[in-house]
């Protein structure tokens, strides 16, 4: 790979979406770019090709940067780098923190692995108050600003917080269930995240939860968009649905729920 054609192409991109996104993103961008190149066919024909800008394969290129970019700013993090999940509910952020404490109760959980988990550790701890004491709590988040907020935070958290540098498909999470000592009390999480992923990084999803090692799962996908402020209800209902039926068909889960609120449709998984 040409490490001359390779910093052409990061000027380019950063050139066409600005500083601050390249800056931002430059994982997401660097990553783009090293799979381009690693395609001979691509890399030969912007070898030979003078100008840059207008070569069809840099325009699909930054068009899937900027693709991706979207996605992982729309649903993962505001402007500021706060997690967009807590923007989103806004009024209703009261009520899902409410139908997790009952779920808890309900389940009898124990243990909490929430993937992709922004700030959400802090408002549930301050929301649980004098019940967590005894719920560990692993938070896996790979924005690093907010990971160093919750490790800040972990020090003076009533549950036991442990929060984890890591993107949501690491190889870690085998360890992080290692670790779970009940089985039957254990919750994973994963908030408008799911088919985030999917999209971003086109995970086999069926493996996915398939690695997941606790007894319930919880899946959240937005009733609106956060842009437009479309319904994209049936959307993510089919979505989790198909999931959902694809996982109990093949033995994963033994059993679903569909639940929906005003904001959110959730599927609460039993394996």
């Amino acid at each position: 790979m040409s490490e001359e054609l390779k910093q052409k192409l990061a000027e380019l991109v950063k050139k066409k979406i600005g500083q601050n996104s390249y800056e931002r993103f430059s994982d997401i961008i660097s990553e783009e770019i090293n799979k381009a190149l690693l395609n001979k066919k691509i890399a030969e024909s912007l070898e030979r090709k003078g100008k840059l800008d207008d070569a069809s394969e840099v325009k699909k290129l930054i068009k899937k940067i900027k693709k991706r970019i979207y996605y992982s700013s729309r649903v993962f993090y505001s402007a500021e780098g706060e997690h967009v999940s807590i923007l989103e509910r806004g009024k209703n952020l009261t009520a899902i923190l409410e139908f997790l404490k009952k779920l808890m109760i309900e389940k009898n959980i124990n243990t909490i692995v929430d993937i992709g988990s922004g700030t959400f550790p802090i408002y549930f701890d301050a929301f649980l108050g004098e019940a967590s004491p005894k719920l560990r709590y692993y938070a896996i988040e790979k924005n690093k600003k907010i990971y160093e907020s919750l490790l800040i935070y972990s020090k003076k958290s009533k549950m036991l917080l442990t929060p984890i540098l890591a993107d949501a498909d690491t190889d870690s999470l085998e360890e992080i269930y290692k670790n779970i000592n009940n089985y039957d009390k254990s919750l994973t999480l994963l908030l408008r995240i799911l088919h985030t992923l999917y999209r971003t990084k086109r995970l086999n999803l069926v493996e996915f939860v398939e690695k997941i090692g606790s007894k319930y799962l919880l899946i959240s996908e937005p009733k609106f968009s956060l842009v437009k402020k479309n319904d994209i209800s049936k959307k993510e209902k089919a979505f989790l649905l198909r999931l959902s039926n694809k996982l109990k068909a093949n033995g994963t889960i033994s059993d679903f729920e569909i639940l929906d609120t005003e904001e959110e449709i959730f599927v609460l998984m039993t394996k």
